[in-house]
């Protein structure tokens, strides 16, 4: 498990799940959150503390032979969806991350990501 600031946002913490994990029972039920919410999500408490989570599964670097930038917009299109206004939507928020940022590569990436893309990070119900 790694943790750490997400790289656009240090208001929100990344815990990067790994392969290794798995035979941790304490991390079944986030693992298992992967089937559900998709391959990144934020915690269930997210907007009752200050600071925000999100959950990565980070098995799939190796799986799909994923690079750092691909692992950068998986995290940009979650925090869009903690960013999202009603006049804007999860697409247009991420190149505006990304832009903001002036990070080129992500935002070239991002531009390349075809519509599904985008809806593979189903929204989570945040807890009460």
């Amino acid at each position: 498990m790694k943790i750490y600031d997400h790289p656009l946002n240090n208001e929100v913490t990344v815990i990067e799940i790994e392969k290794l994990d798995e035979k941790k029972s304490f991390l079944n039920n986030i693992i298992d959150g992967f089937e559900i919410y998709g391959c990144a999500y934020p915690s269930a408490s997210c907007g009752t503390i200050d600071k925000k989570v999100i959950y990565l599964d980070g098995r799939r670097r190796n799986m799909f032979n994923l690079d750092d930038t691909d692992i950068l917009c998986d995290l940009t299109v979650r925090l869009a969806d903690f960013e999202l206004d009603n006049n804007s939507n999860t697409v247009e928020k991420s190149i505006s991350i990304a832009e903001a940022a002036g990070d080129t590569t992500l935002l070239e990436r991002l531009l390349l990501q075809p519509p599904e893309y985008f809806s593979n990070f189903k929204p989570v119900t945040q807890a009460a």
